[in-house]
């Protein structure tokens, strides 16, 4: 008997065995061709991880640089004003320095019935330690409101500042304002013949939109 009939006839004397050894290979088989096979059409490169995670550790630290600049250039001054007559809820109120009569009203609960409206200046700006007095309609304006739209009145004059009189000094009390930009807002002055506007100081280098809303308030011609 040659080898091949002794193959043959191990096989049929094992045959139960020899189908399951060549089912667990065929099997084994088939698992390393599907991983080959996937690692092939879906490489995963370590250099691109590397990178990816480099790039999103980049974005949010410059997320957070972000917040941290705006944050701090984020300045809210308050003052304390006294709210007193027909409002709904009088009281002493801390509000921004640059709220006006119509917020504190809101902030006071309203005009209740027997406010007088007319003669209230909503769009008045208020300042620290103001005592906001709204009058009834049957009485008349007490002298406390009085004095208060008289106190008011002076206190706007006394810090408008004319841009076509100021010196270097007085200029600098304008916000953001140094003595290099005073300067230059009294050379535009010299140059140009005074100014015609106050808008005209946004036509001196430096000075945009956003600072002068600041300073408007504070300026005359």
């Amino acid at each position: 008997m040659n080898q091949w009939d002794q193959i043959k006839q191990f096989i049929m004397t094992h045959k139960k065995i020899v189908m399951v050894s060549v089912t667990l290979i065929i099997f084994l088989m088939s698992l390393i061709g599907i991983y080959f096979y996937s690692g092939v059409t879906n490489p995963t490169s370590p250099t691109s991880t590397l990178s990816s995670i480099d790039k999103s550790s980049k974005i949010n630290q410059s997320g957070q640089s972000g917040e941290a600049v705006h944050g701090g250039n984020h300045v809210d001054h308050k003052i304390i004003v006294d709210v007193k007559g027909a409002v709904n809820h009088p009281g002493v109120y801390k509000v921004s320095d640059s709220a006006r009569i119509e917020q504190i009203v809101q902030l006071a609960g309203g005009f209740n019935k027997s406010a007088d409206q007319l003669h209230i200046n909503l769009a008045q700006k208020v300042a620290d330690g103001q005592v906001v007095y709204i009058p009834s309609k049957d009485e008349k304006t007490p002298d406390i409101y009085q004095s208060q739209q008289q106190s008011v009145a002076s206190s706007s004059t006394a810090t408008t500042i004319n841009l076509n009189t100021a010196t270097v000094e007085e200029l600098q009390k304008l916000d953001g304002i140094g003595q290099k930009k005073a300067e230059q807002i009294i050379a535009y002055r010299t140059e140009n013949n005074g100014f015609k506007q106050i808008e005209d100081i946004k036509k001196v280098s430096g000075i945009g939109d956003k600072r002068f809303e600041k300073i408007k308030d504070m300026l005359s011609i």
